[in-house]
């Protein structure tokens, strides 16, 4: 949760609590996390070249956070306390051992989907773009679409969350740079979505 597994999986680095001790990497892990040890980092990490494709732009926590916006996410404990609730103090903590580092991430992008991008950019050279933006370079989309007349994509749901990387809107923009006609199907449409997009497109 948070990336900790992953950061941990690496080797060497290690979540504390106020004793030393290894917490449990997991939701209810964070809420013990005293100090990030760093000492025994890789340091051949450091050395890679990694570019992560990140699919929304969601912070790691507060209103438009990971834990309160996505499926999934949105848990309490036995205390009542909700998942972003943990993921503040994992920010802290990681930004005091690498010295922030996290200060040079993109605004927002990449802390969603649990919070595996602000592990990437705490722990690793990690550079994060937004995921269709990546796939769009990839399959050469505007050369593609060059002649087109009507661009179709398509989500199992429209809504806010859509605007925040998804795959129909990063389609979207491209579509109007190009001042093409575009459309998208979906199997769900959130009843506020139509204001959003009127409000960021």
């Amino acid at each position: 949760m948070g990336g900790c597994g992953m950061a941990a999986a690496w080797g060497g680095i290690r979540f504390l609590d106020e004793e030393g001790e290894p917490i449990p990497l997991s939701g209810q892990g964070l809420g013990l996390l005293s100090r990030i040890d760093m000492s025994g980092k890789d340091k051949r990490l450091d050395q890679c070249q990694i570019l992560v494709a990140s699919d929304v732009d969601n912070p790691l926590y507060g209103a438009q956070g990971a834990a309160h916006v996505l499926p999934g996410k949105r848990r309490r404990f036995g205390n009542g306390a909700p998942l972003g609730s943990k993921f503040a103090p994992l920010q802290s903590r990681a930004r005091g051992a690498v010295g922030g580092r996290l200060l040079r991430s993109p605004p927002r992008r990449g802390r969603g989907r649990g919070g595996l991008g602000t592990a990437f950019l705490a722990f690793s050279p990690a550079q994060i773009k937004s995921g269709i933006s990546v796939i769009l370079e990839q399959v050469r989309f505007e050369q593609s679409v060059e002649d087109a007349d009507l661009i179709i994509t398509g989500e199992g749901k429209l809504d806010g969350q859509t605007l925040h990387g998804k795959v129909p809107f990063g389609v979207a923009q491209r579509a109007r740079k190009k001042r093409d006609s575009g459309y998208s199907h979906c199997g769900r449409c959130g009843c506020w979505c139509r204001e959003d997009v009127r409000s960021r497109h």
